[in-house]
């Protein structure tokens, strides 16, 4: 990616701005927000009851150096 001058990094500078923008995505529903998460080699799972405060905390996380 470098080699390429792609991006290897992002900064969020809006957590709840960024986080309300996860609603308009179509596997959102009813006020809740699935994530499709990788789980072994080739697997996948979805997950729909992670907190908001977890899920911002994360979000907050990235660009922290």
């Amino acid at each position: 990616m470098i080699r390429a001058d792609l991006p290897t990094e992002y900064v969020i500078k809006d957590v709840d701005s960024f986080y309300e923008h996860f609603f308009l995505d179509k596997k959102s529903a009813r006020g809740k927000i699935k994530f499709i998460l990788p789980k072994g080699m080739g697997g996948n799972v979805m997950l729909a009851d992670i907190d908001e405060l977890q899920v911002k905390e994360v979000l907050a996380s990235f660009g922290e150096k």
